[in-house]
């Protein structure tokens, strides 16, 4: 693939190519609610691969899940071919940085594939904007935390919005998270110092967890309406950096943080430092994907809908 950077090579992509996106991710084939990621060759010394990451919407920058789920695919089905003992080591170059993630893998030392059991990865750090913003939503006087990381993200608490973080009630987390951009949009533009050319990408709205196992469960919904059902990486050490601010994160052991579905990641303190005089948390998130299957897309030109709706 040409372009000497990723993000040449995304822009080459959405330009020439972007109804590949749109077939695969857009209506029928896809959702809203899915994430996609494309491995390139990678831009930077000692990389094993580039991946980009997509959504019916359009290009993202980053997806820390989608960065587990890349790895585990790209080991097991033997499309990157990583050296020595366990764990082992990839480094991918992504649009926000090189990413480092370590692999668990077992196997039976048959002809057995290998199977991965564990990706752990250090991704962009998060840096607390503001805190205890204050919004009027739906008549509910509502706070939210803002945090930049690889985007710029909303904390909410879902009680205070009326949301029910419940696989059953994504239409009403769509609602209510659009309801809550409507409202903090104009209040971050107004905000000195925060880049106030474009809104929040993503409300994650936040919960107490029902198990004894998890810290704290959210649900991360992206601007343009798509929900996430696995616990976000990013929004894993964004609230990380939320509960650093207010003294709250325990850094003695690790922060675990449950999804839509009931499935948790882990993250870890890697340290702390300041970025253009803010604030920065790092840490490194931890967790399982599976292969749940292949799947080979057919584009005919005679179908209506070959470049999915809209494209």
């Amino acid at each position: 693939m040409s372009g000497d950077t990723l993000a040449a090579r995304q822009a080459l992509l959405a330009r020439r190519h972007d109804r590949v996106r749109t077939m695969l991710l857009g209506e029928p084939r896809g959702r809203d609610d899915m994430v996609a990621a494309m491995l390139t060759e990678p831009v930077t010394p000692g990389a094993h691969a580039g991946v980009l990451f997509l959504r019916a919407a359009g290009w993202v920058p980053f997806s820390g899940h989608g960065v587990i789920a890349a790895a585990t695919i790209a080991v097991e089905r033997a499309l990157l071919t990583i050296a020595g003992p366990p764990p082992s080591r990839l480094v991918l170059d992504t649009l926000a940085g090189p990413v480092v993630a370590d692999l668990e893998t077992s196997s039976s030392g048959t002809v057995e594939p290998v199977r991965v059991t564990r990706v752990s990865y250090t991704g962009p750090g998060a840096s607390l904007i503001a805190g205890g913003v204050g919004l009027t939503v739906a008549g509910r006087a509502v706070r939210c935390d803002l945090v930049e990381c690889a985007g710029r993200l909303a904390f909410v608490d879902s009680e205070a919005v009326g949301a029910v973080l419940a696989a059953d009630a994504v239409p009403d987390l769509r609602r209510v998270a659009r309801a809550v951009i409507a409202a903090l949009d104009p209040v971050v533009a107004r905000m000195a110092g925060t880049r106030g050319d474009r809104g929040i990408d993503e409300v994650v709205f936040i919960a107490p967890s029902a198990s004894d196992q998890a810290d704290l469960r959210s649900v991360t919904v992206h601007r343009q309406g798509g929900v996430e059902r696995s616990p976000s990486g990013r929004a894993t050490v964004a609230v990380m950096a939320v509960l650093d601010a207010m003294g709250w994160l325990a850094s003695e052991r690790p922060f675990v943080h449950e999804g839509l579905l009931g499935l948790c990641v882990e993250g870890r303190l890697v340290g702390r430092d300041e970025v253009a005089g803010a604030r920065r948390l790092t840490a490194t998130v931890c967790g399982t994907a599976w292969v749940i299957g292949e799947h080979t897309a057919v584009r005919r030109p005679d179908d209506p809908l070959r470049d999915g709706m809209g494209g």
